[in-house]
C-alpha cells in the first residue's frame, strides 16, 4: 500500500511538470520574400517597401507534445500581427507571413513567443523606403 501511495505522489508531483517542462528552442529564424518546399527563399535582413509580403521562417525543437507559438510582428515597437502556429514534434519547421504596405518602412522585430507567452527570441529586419 506504500508503494501505491508513494507512486501515486510522485505522479501527482511531476506529472504537471512534465508538460510544462519542455524546452523549446529557436534553432533558426529568418526573414525571406518565399517558402518553397518548406525551406526559406530570398533570405535577408533588409527588403525594400515593394517587397509585397514577407516570411518569418522558424526551425523550432523540444517539443515534447504538441504546442503552440506565436510569431508577433511589431512595426516601429507597434504589433502588426499575431500568428498562432502549431508545433508537432521535436523537431518543427514552420512559417507566417505579413504583407508589407509601403508606409510600413522602418524597423521591424519579430518574437517568436510559447504557449505560456515567453520570448523565445527576437529576430529583427528593415523595410527601406524607395521613394526619395
Amino acid at each position: 500500500m506504500r508503494k501505491i501511495i508513494f507512486l501515486l505522489a510522485l505522479f501527482t508531483i511531476s506529472g504537471p511538470y512534465a508538460q510544462e517542462g519542455q524546452e523549446l528552442v529557436v534553432t533558426q529564424i529568418v526573414t525571406c520574400t518565399e517558402v518553397e518546399a518548406r525551406e526559406p527563399v530570398g533570405v535577408n535582413t533588409v527588403f525594400p517597401d515593394t517587397v509585397g509580403t514577407l516570411y518569418c521562417y522558424t526551425e523550432i525543437k523540444g517539443a515534447l507534445t504538441p504546442t503552440k507559438v506565436k510569431h508577433i510582428w511589431y512595426h516601429l515597437d507597434e504589433e502588426r500581427a499575431a500568428i498562432e502556429l502549431d508545433v508537432k514534434s521535436e523537431t518543427w519547421r514552420t512559417w507566417s507571413s505579413k504583407r508589407i504596405i509601403p508606409q510600413w518602412a522602418g524597423k521591424w522585430r519579430i518574437d517568436v513567443v510559447d504557449a505560456k507567452g515567453d520570448v523565445l527570441t527576437s529576430h529583427d529586419f528593415t523595410i527601406e523606403s524607395t521613394t526619395f
